[in-house]
């Protein structure tokens, strides 16, 4: 979801943009002046400007507004005025009478290039070790070797293998699979598909995650479960670029990126035998460990802030911001996002706009504790 801003646009306009954006939150400004406001208030990353008198208006435009691009709409234009427009601000001039796809065309690029820039930073914290995992995604991104995402459970790590996936291949699918929710069998034909007639109920030919994923991205959740007997196959897939699907023998080329995620005691299971030797450095080959939450406590603040952006009316006082920063977090960002979601339903502002205290807080984190919520 993400926000745009337009200001003088007609209501035909606003039907379009409706219509080819279906997942914006559209804000709608009273002058230029609240355009540019507002979209430093919302973070918006495009603002539409319709102009129907481009010959007074062009030069009421903003020289720059930081942090978003410009789309001009207006009626036809001079080659100089276009050319002001380009020296101005606009980072996009559509011709009225307005028309869907270049609308659409306009728009859309600013879209994915806002994406891509945020994609990288969306890993939220200041910590040096947060800074360290931006650094290695943006690194990674340049490659489609296969990344290993190792860190306690909720520490965010399918947040960074879609990230990596965004600044990668973003036009291609994502799709995850939980390695340890399914048997021996039905991960293998989740992996690799299977052949009509393979087993009882097998209608018809299917797909696996490998084929769907065309050139994208498999996201391999908790590998370190992964069935004894499938762990041969992956490699095999991994080394040679083919798979078969269950009940077929013949080579199915795929290119789909792999990105898995473990917990921290990965190696612990290959020493055990659990884990092959071979499967763990080959899907091992690029690394990221994120640290837990109580270790990199500088993030709890940032990570607050951007868990209550979509609450604006939401507070919560210092003494009780110090307290989350002090507790533990034994179930990581998870937890956090399950604390605020409890204090936001819990503690909502009452008409005053009064803050959440600490001892409210502390009677939310109690109850935790003791399991009692």
């Amino acid at each position: 979801m993400y926000n745009i801003v337009s200001y003088g646009t007609t209501a035909s306009t606003e039907l379009m943009i409706h219509r080819i954006l279906p997942n914006c939150v559209h804000h709608t400004a009273q002058s230029l002046a609240h355009a540019i406001a507002l979209s430093q208030e919302v973070k918006a990353p495009v603002i539409i400007i319709e102009l129907e008198h481009p010959d007074e208006q062009l030069m009421q435009l903003p020289a720059n507004v930081q942090g978003a691009d410009i789309v001009i709409l207006s009626p036809p234009l001079h080659i100089s005025q276009v050319m002001d427009l380009s020296r101005l601000c606009a980072h996009r001039y559509v011709p009225l009478p307005l028309e869907k796809h270049s609308l659409k065309k306009a728009v859309m690029p600013l879209i994915h290039r806002m994406r891509r820039q945020t994609s990288a930073s969306g890993f939220i914290g200041t910590s040096q070790a947060s800074r360290n995992i931006r650094k290695l995604i943006s690194l990674y991104a340049r490659t489609d070797e296969p990344v290993l995402i190792t860190g306690e459970t909720g520490t965010g790590k399918e947040v960074a293998a879609q990230m990596l996936h965004q600044l990668s291949s973003p036009q291609h699918p994502c799709l995850p699979l939980n390695c340890s929710s399914l048997s021996a069998s039905l991960v293998e034909s989740s992996l690799f598909g299977h052949a009509k007639g393979a087993f009882t109920d097998a209608f018809r030919d299917n797909q696996g995650f490998f084929e769907s994923a065309g050139e994208g991205t498999l996201f391999l959740d908790e590998v370190g479960d992964l069935h004894q007997s499938v762990q041969p196959k992956l490699l095999r897939a991994l080394e040679n670029r083919k798979i078969y699907r269950v009940g077929d023998s013949t080579p199915i080329t795929v290119s789909a990126r792999i990105i898995a995620a473990a917990q921290d005691n990965l190696f612990e299971r290959v020493q055990s035998g659990a884990f092959r030797r071979d499967l763990y450095y080959r899907v091992s080959t690029l690394r990221i460990s994120i640290p837990p939450l109580r270790q990199r406590r500088e993030d709890i603040l940032p990570l607050i802030r951007c868990l209550l952006l979509p609450f604006p009316y939401m507070e919560l006082s210092s003494q009780a911001i110090d307290l989350l920063t002090a507790y533990h977090w034994p179930g990581n960002v998870r937890e956090l996002i399950n604390i605020l979601t409890r204090i936001r339903v819990l503690y909502p502002p009452g008409r005053q706009g009064q803050p959440v205290t600490e001892a409210q807080v502390s009677s939310i984190l109690d109850d935790r504790q003791e399991g009692m919520l």
